[in-house]
């Protein structure tokens, strides 16, 4: 809609530790199109900062995104400072917000965002169904697909009423119980990465904020040292197979985890959001997301914590 309504190509602003969803689109464009596309640099803990998005703006800006919540390292974004500079510059801001929709409060009748996009799986709802909250004032966005009339002409198809409604049932549920479930997970959060500082400070760094306020409820993400001059250098493992290792390890042992992004499972590329971070490629190869939930326990947290020093001992 951009190239039709200016005769040419804008720019786009993405951060470097979005989602692939986002930035495969970003390079897509950029490849196929012509697009300028500026990648933000983060942060050690993975945050934009807002001065740096304000230089980044050009005239031809069209549109800006930066997610709310990391799906890998669970970094917040500063988004009401970042949608108030776009605001400010008249760019239209769109932030993917599938971690935290249901888990975080977000008030789109005062923040400054245009766009938003959600999951259902991620709040417990059924997979295969998102959602795209468009501000009343901003611009439609053209459809990718085309036949019916469904959806404000937006998304043509026959709806899915069935995820629809337990989409919707499972995000009214969640934020009934956000007030007393955030602060739980935080402090599920807080209990597992002082337990990990305190016992493994040689074989394990924690990525992103150390402040559980400042990430995803219930997100804890790991990398493991490989350097030869700790334990875990003596193994022999590749920093690629690390983390699918005490995945199977912990698996066996009762714990569901992932090595990375689950979106990602099998990967042999590195974490582009642990490279973004300033750290080696060795630490964004061997990599333990932990993410937990409305049935996690503090005797799942402590049990965790021995399983976990079990499988670096061995």
């Amino acid at each position: 809609r951009y190239r039709r309504e200016h005769g040419r190509t804008g720019h786009l602003i993405v951060s470097s530790v979005e989602h692939s969803a986002v930035l495969a689109v970003a390079e897509h464009l950029q490849h196929t199109q012509g697009w300028q596309v500026s990648v933000l640099p983060v942060t050690s803990e993975g945050v934009v900062s807002p001065d740096t998005l304000a230089q980044a703006i050009r005239p031809n800006t069209a549109l800006v995104s930066i997610m709310h919540g990391n799906n890998e390292i669970g970094t917040l974004q500063p988004i009401e400072a970042l949608g108030q500079i776009c605001r400010s510059k008249g760019v239209y801001f769109h932030t993917d917000a599938v971690q935290t929709l249901g888990k975080l409060p977000l008030d789109l009748s005062c923040l400054p965002v245009d766009y938003v996009t959600g999951s259902a799986h991620k709040i417990y709802g059924p997979k295969g169904i998102g959602l795209l909250w468009v501000h009343p004032e901003a611009v439609t966005p053209d459809p990718l697909f085309f036949g019916g009339s469904q959806q404000g002409g937006l998304r043509p198809g026959t709806e899915n009423v069935a995820a629809v409604i337990g989409f919707c049932q499972a995000f009214e549920l969640c934020c009934q119980r956000m007030r007393l479930e955030t602060p739980r997970l935080h402090t599920l959060q807080d209990r597992l990465m002082s337990a990990i500082e305190a016992l493994f400070p040689n074989q394990v760094v924690i990525n992103g904020p150390l402040s559980p306020q400042s990430r995803v409820p219930g997100n804890v993400h790991l990398s493991i040292v490989t350097d030869s001059s700790n334990p875990l250098g003596k193994r022999p493992q590749t920093p690629s197979n690390i983390g699918e290792s005490l995945v199977l390890k912990l698996d066996l042992k009762g714990f569901a985890l992932a090595s990375g992004s689950a979106c990602h499972s099998g990967a042999l590329t590195p974490s582009h959001v642990v490279l973004a971070l300033g750290k080696s490629e060795a630490l964004a190869r061997a990599t333990l997301r932990i993410s937990m939930g409305q049935s996690t326990s503090e005797d799942d947290v402590d049990r965790l914590i021995s399983a976990l020093a079990e499988v670096l001992a061995s």
